[in-house]
């Protein structure tokens, strides 16, 4: 999940990532997350909850996704 755009994080957020945790697992990364989702990850000591991972953010946008980690296309709509 990229999150290095977020400039507000707060318990919402963390109370989401929380919940996506449960659900996905060790499949859930973090990806280049800001100051404000690291200093609240910080504040909660929950930094080693979370895989957190600087440079894969420009791997997401700028190159295809490595084999092995295919992400599915989103469907067409139908017309």
């Amino acid at each position: 999940m990229d999150l290095s755009a977020v400039g507000f994080a707060d318990t919402a957020l963390i109370n989401t990532l929380l919940h996506a945790r449960l659900r996905l697992g060790d499949r859930l990364r973090l990806a280049a997350p800001s100051r404000a989702v690291l200093r609240l990850l910080r504040i909660l000591r929950l930094g080693g909850v979370f895989a957190i991972h600087a440079d894969q953010v420009a791997a997401l946008r700028d190159g295809p996704v490595p084999s092995g980690n295919q992400v599915a296309a989103p469907a067409a709509s139908p017309r």
